[in-house]
């Protein structure tokens, strides 16, 4: 999810990674303080609200990260040849995917907070951790990694189909498709690849002339503007009554695509005016992305199992906020603190652990 200063750096879209990255931390950071700490949303509006903002605006946020893929493929990485790419993806992705879900197939975690090592001997171990790296299961946010394969697996078809005339067509409808096929969660699932091939694709076509079609997004980011907004204020009305969720297709998981399409081109043309000036820290964030995805929900947790020795359940809404905040400063703070641990101790080999 991150990559080196090399020739065909884009470093805005580099920041836009940084974001993604905070979307992604702030939605684990919002339930838990909403539903651990503040007893849920039943009884309190206010926490009723705040949760359908915090699933509103961060929910689906990882659909940034698979047009970001798709973008860098065709703008950067598609020149570097086959071989090349597949082996970046081995080494920098699927291997520390690999390596982070053994680590967590030691433990087994509990609703309680509580872990417990593994203990049903090396051939249980073996089969636990085959099952997880396979299906993405052994921490909650591991699910997208399998799907993501599925991405670099199929990219050859869709770069196939952006090299003839009539194949932008299907890529297209590729891109579509996410509007009536469903994702069902976290899990992999035929649909998931579907929903996140769409913005894969997407990414893969925007990316074969990026600067035109970032010119493009900066012309018109009034009309991205008001797409993210109108999507956006749906949303918080259909999370806040349960609307959108019964049927073949679930609304809501449409509308979300919608949204994250007309907030990744406002981030992408914002991030691009202010380009010489873009936040230090979105660049040290995106430059561990890969890491701070890997462990933000287990230093989430492990944060939340330390507060509740000092915090009394539930909180108010505003104490709840506090938390959030609290909670998703602190996990990326830690996260890159064991990252950048991990880089100056181990070097390059680093990658191989927790990617960069």
């Amino acid at each position: 999810m991150t990559q080196d200063r090399q020739p065909g750096f884009i470093a805005h879209l580099h920041a836009f990674r940084g974001v993604a990255i905070v979307n992604i931390v702030a939605v684990h950071a919002g339930s838990l303080a909403v539903y651990d700490f503040g007893g849920g949303t039943a009884g309190d509006p206010a926490l009723r609200a705040i949760a359908a903002l915090n699933e509103a605006l961060f929910h689906d946020s990882t659909l940034y990260f698979a047009l970001i893929s798709g973008l860098l493929f065709s703008a950067v990485l598609k020149d570097r040849g086959w071989a090349r790419f597949f082996e970046g993806k081995l080494k920098y992705v699927l291997a520390p995917y690999a390596v982070m879900s053994l680590v967590f197939t030691l433990f087994h975690w509990h609703w309680s907070q509580d872990f417990e090592v593994f203990g049903e001997g090396p051939l249980a171990f073996v089969q636990a951790g085959a099952r997880h790296i396979l299906l993405g299961t052994a921490m909650g946010q591991f699910w997208y990694i399998p799907v993501l394969a599925v991405l670099f697996a199929l990219t050859p078809l869709v770069s196939a189909l952006l090299s003839r005339s009539w194949g932008i067509w299907a890529v297209g409808a590729l891109g579509l498709a996410p509007l009536l096929v469903t994702r069902t969660g976290a899990e992999l699932s035929v649909q998931n690849a579907v929903y996140f091939l769409g913005a894969y694709a997407g990414g893969m076509a925007l990316g074969r002339d990026y600067a035109t079609v970032s010119a493009g997004m900066s012309r018109i980011w009034p009309l991205l503007a008001l797409l993210a907004g109108v999507t956006s204020a749906l949303l918080v009305w259909m999370v806040w009554n349960g609307t959108g969720l019964a049927g073949p297709v679930r609304l809501q998981e449409s509308v979300f695509y919608l949204q994250k399409a007309a907030l990744a081109g406002l981030f992408l043309a914002g991030l691009k005016a202010i380009e010489p000036r873009v936040p230090r820290v979105l660049d040290t964030l995106a430059g561990h992305a890969f890491a701070i995805y890997f462990l933000h929900l287990f230093v989430l947790y492990a944060i939340g199992h330390v507060a509740r020795l000092v915090i009394d359940p539930p909180l108010g809404p505003l104490a709840a906020i506090a938390l959030m905040a609290g909670l998703l400063a602190g996990s990326l703070a830690i996260c890159v603190a064991i990252s950048a641990g991990a880089r100056a101790v181990l070097g390059k080999r680093a990658r191989m652990i927790l990617g960069s």
